[in-house]
């Protein structure tokens, strides 16, 4: 029986071959990290000499050896904190995910020959031996730039920034073999931003409701905002240890300059107090163009485009005061609507030259006031729009019978409207009866 035994290698003393040679073409917000990563942790705090043996990624407990264990444990406790866990999603998520997703991009992305895709990806360009052997990078590597400056844009656009705030601190024990540089390298995350202070006063943490005020919009939409990433977030446990996001008033407040002459439909259909399908299709019968926002995808509109929004919702809203469609109004004069239809056609009814998203026909409701005191009269006791009671709502409160309350009809007592489909009772008439029956 053979035993097979494996072992970690940390470092080797040589290349693969000697004459191998690989650079690598990173965007420049990665080498910002990059670079306040080398500031803090490799970089003597009293010399300013960076330590170039040392490992990117420091030995916690060895010099030169790291292992994977915190790396997969912080890797997962930030995944599941984004909602990217495995119950969340149904898979687990890798660092390999992640590369097979900037592969993807780079992949789809127009305009990049594939071979400097592969090239980018640490791949040859061909599997014949002219691209495994014979074909070298680019000397001035000028198309392997060209995919690091997509990549750069795909990353403002989505996040902004690789440095992601964080109130996570620095946790080096006296026996740790560099806290001698734990101040130092907490005071550099601090002032590039990627670690924050949440009792920082002159910048401090707002929450959802401070949010919402300084930008001026309605909570849930502060919250919406934070959630899905318009506003850049930290999760921060509040007073009751509970788990919450904040933002810092700066970034507001960038965010409040850059989103100046910009909002989202839904925001502006909050706004105007409409639902938000109304107005989107108020904005295709406008013919308007809408931008959709790169995180939350949710369209915004300009500061023009929202002004002929609310022209257009308020001559709408206008419509609706002075006219009616033809449905309602056969509704008002107890009419079948073609009957309506003809009387516009006749011009009984005055026909609004108007129309909104329904593309309905209107006419005026003074023409319709009008139409029915000719057909019904001026009198209070003719008017359908007076307050009435149903027959057996009389009843039930009453405990009279139906006959006792007919006779009341039949002397006069009480007032019948007519022209309904069950037995209505004028209020009126019922107040009067039923304050002399006490």
């Amino acid at each position: 029986m053979t035993t097979a035994v494996s072992w970690v290698v940390q470092h080797k003393e040589r290349t693969k071959t000697e004459a191998v040679l690989r650079v690598l073409v990173l965007p420049s917000s990665m080498l910002e990290l990059l670079q306040v990563a080398i500031e803090a942790f490799h970089t003597d705090p009293e010399t300013d000499e960076i330590d170039e043996t040392s490992r990117l990624v420091p030995g916690l407990q060895t010099a030169d050896q790291s292992g994977q264990l915190s790396f997969r444990e912080a890797f997962e406790t930030a995944a599941t904190a984004e909602g990217l866990g495995s119950g969340d999603l149904g898979f687990r998520v890798s660092p390999y995910l992640l590369r097979k997703s900037v592969a993807t991009d780079i992949a789809w992305e127009s305009g990049i020959e594939h071979g400097v895709r592969r090239r980018f990806m640490g791949h040859r360009a061909a599997d014949d031996v002219f691209g495994r052997v014979y074909t070298p990078d680019h000397p001035e590597l000028t198309p392997l730039a060209e995919v690091a400056r997509v990549l750069d844009e795909m990353i403002r656009g989505s996040i902004g920034s690789l440095l992601v705030p964080t109130t996570r601190r620095i946790r080096w024990g006296h026996s740790h073999r560099n806290f001698h540089r734990a101040a130092h390298a907490e005071a550099t995350l601090l002032a590039a931003g990627w670690s924050t202070d949440p009792d920082h006063s002159e910048d401090p943490l707002c929450d959802a409701q401070r949010v919402s005020s300084e930008l001026r919009i309605a909570e849930s939409t502060a919250r919406r905002w934070m959630r899905d990433g318009t506003l850049r977030c930290v999760i921060v446990q509040d007073r009751d240890g509970v788990r919450r996001r904040w933002a810092r008033l700066s970034e507001v407040w960038a965010l409040r300059d850059r989103l100046a002459d910009r909002i989202l439909l839904p925001d502006l259909a909050e706004e105007l107090g409409v639902r938000y399908h109304d107005l989107y299709r108020m904005s295709r019968l406008l013919s308007l163009e809408l931008e959709q926002h790169p995180t939350s995808r949710q369209f915004e509109v300009s500061s023009e485009a929202a002004g002929r929004l609310c022209e257009e919702h308020a001559r709408v809203r206008a419509l609706h005061e002075r006219s009616m469609k033809q449905a309602a109004a056969a509704g008002q004069l107890n009419l079948a609507v073609s009957t309506v239809g003809l009387m516009a056609k006749r011009g009984e009814l005055d026909i609004d030259p108007e129309t909104d998203s329904s593309k309905a026909r209107f006419v005026t409701r003074a023409s319709v006031e009008k139409c029915r005191t000719v057909r019904y009269g001026d009198s209070p006791k003719r008017r359908l729009d007076q307050a009435t009671v149903p027959l057996a709502d009389v009843i039930r409160f009453t405990g009279r019978s139906r006959f006792e309350l007919l006779d009341l009809v039949r002397a006069g007592v009480l007032e019948e409207v007519p022209g309904r489909g069950t037995c209505q009772l004028t209020a009126s008439s019922l107040g009067a009866w039923m304050t002399v029956s006490a």
